[in-house]
């Protein structure tokens, strides 16, 4: 699979297009593989890889896609450090300069932008809103339950999840997410279902996380 254009787009320099991912993702920019990269950071981050940083290494094929960058922002971010949220507010202060053509797009490097930022109830505001209208963007379904279980709000995580579960309840990612959720509000029996009907359509390795404890206290 490999990104393909939707539609020309800006008159610039580097000629940027629309370009829509596998899953059917947009991203502005002029380098088809760099919209790929953006899409193989999503699934690393969706399955939990270990190559998400392989970004850093596409960055250089269209510095200005604010996406990519907002994404490199992100990485820099899950590290949780004071360094890593210095580099993360030197990439977000690119990326919100950038020109981008989709709600999407906007909407990620915005959440990206508070989150760097530090205001987190922004951030995660930003991602239900977008959510609540798609709840098929599993990338940004995946970053509103990060950042709500970061903050230790595990009501908000299944609140959350709950919509996009109806929308989507043959994906094991999912359901992976939700088991999760209810293993965090202390309904292992929830977790427990969730988590099999995950594991029965794919091995996600959220459901497996999400099954263990479940089971023990069944046990």
């Amino acid at each position: 699979d490999h990104a393909r254009p939707c539609r020309s787009g800006i008159e610039s320099a580097s000629i940027m297009t629309l370009f829509l991912t596998p899953r059917g993702m947009p991203v502005t920019t002029s380098s088809q593989a760099l919209a790929y990269a953006t899409h193989a950071f999503e699934e690393e981050v969706l399955n939990y890889g270990n190559q998400a940083a392989a970004l850093f290494d596409a960055l250089p094929l269209d510095p200005d896609c604010g996406l990519a960058t907002a994404y490199a922002a992100a990485l820099h971010l899950f590290r949780s450090t004071r360094e890593g949220h210095g580099q993360a507010r030197n990439l977000i202060d690119v990326a919100v300069q950038t020109q981008t053509e989709t709600v999407r797009e906007r909407s990620l490097i915005s959440a990206i932008s508070f989150w760097a930022a530090g205001d987190i109830a922004r951030a995660i505001r930003c991602l239900e809103l977008w959510v609540a209208s798609n709840p098929r963007d599993l990338f940004a379904v995946k970053l509103v339950q990060y950042l709500l279980f970061s903050t230790g709000q595990a009501d908000a995580m299944l609140a959350a999840i709950k919509p996009v579960a109806v929308a989507a309840p043959d994906d094991a990612r999912v359901l992976g997410m939700l088991a999760f959720a209810h293993d965090q509000t202390g309904d292992p029996a929830a977790a427990e279902r969730a988590a099999r009907a995950a594991i029965e359509i794919a091995p996600d390795p959220w459901a497996h996380h999400a099954l263990a404890p479940a089971m023990d206290v069944g046990g």
